[in-house]
């Protein structure tokens, strides 16, 4: 078995899970901050703090589109199991909308600037942590 960790063809199917794995980091985090942003702009409304947790997922959506291209490019050009490959770009493409969803939720608050009652700020709270819960698995 120590002789196919040598091979060349093993060597970019780990580097191809490396940066799946990065991905999913990313994903993982822009939800993480994407809570943070919720619940700052719930209680400190459209602030500096509010503004910086927007432009880290601004950031993280960036760099996760370029990981998103390199594994789109690998899984083209040097796949081993062509018959995965349509299931993991169906699935790259879905958390890249879930990503896209994320930062545009948080550029809306910040152009609208809604004035959410106290009332229902609970409500916006349970809902940004559903969909961290979402993220996350």
């Amino acid at each position: 078995m120590a002789l196919a960790k040598n091979v060349p063809i093993f060597r970019r199917t780990r580097s191809l899970e490396r940066e799946i794995d990065e991905y999913l980091d990313k994903l993982s985090e822009s939800g993480l901050l994407f809570k943070i942003a919720v619940q700052t702009y719930l209680s400190h409304g459209c602030s500096p703090e509010f503004i910086d947790k927007r432009d880290e997922v601004n950031k993280m959506e960036s760099d996760a589109d370029k990981l998103r291209r390199a594994i789109e490019s690998q899984l083209y050009s040097q796949t081993l199991i062509p018959e995965s490959r349509g299931d993991v770009l169906g699935l790259i493409e879905t958390l890249d909308h879930l990503l896209g969803m994320l930062e545009g939720a948080l550029w809306a608050f910040d152009i609208e600037k809604p004035d959410i009652p106290e009332r229902f700020r609970g409500d916006y709270q349970q809902l940004a942590d559903t969909v961290v819960e979402a993220v996350e698995e």
